[in-house]
């Protein structure tokens, strides 16, 4: 979202320790904003429905943090 967009680019800029919270706040509710959205549109084009759907979500979450992760720590 917007909300989301606009703190990570704050973030870059002000990270000193008030504006660092309030940027992690901003993300808080701009990540609260967009996973509902994200639930409802896989719930309604997933043809099954059921689990599979929330399951692929699930797994497509952690794929990214594993390679989020692995990547991290090869850059670094």
């Amino acid at each position: 979202t917007i909300v989301s967009l606009c703190a990570t680019i704050l973030l870059n800029f002000f990270h000193g320790w008030p504006w660092y919270a309030i940027w992690l706040i901003m993300l808080g509710f701009g990540g609260g904003m967009i996973i509902p959205a994200i639930y409802a549109m896989a719930g309604a084009v997933w043809p099954q429905g059921g689990r599979q759907t929330f399951n692929a979500i699930y797994l497509a979450q952690n794929i990214g943090v594993a390679l989020g992760a692995a990547l991290g720590g090869f850059v670094a």
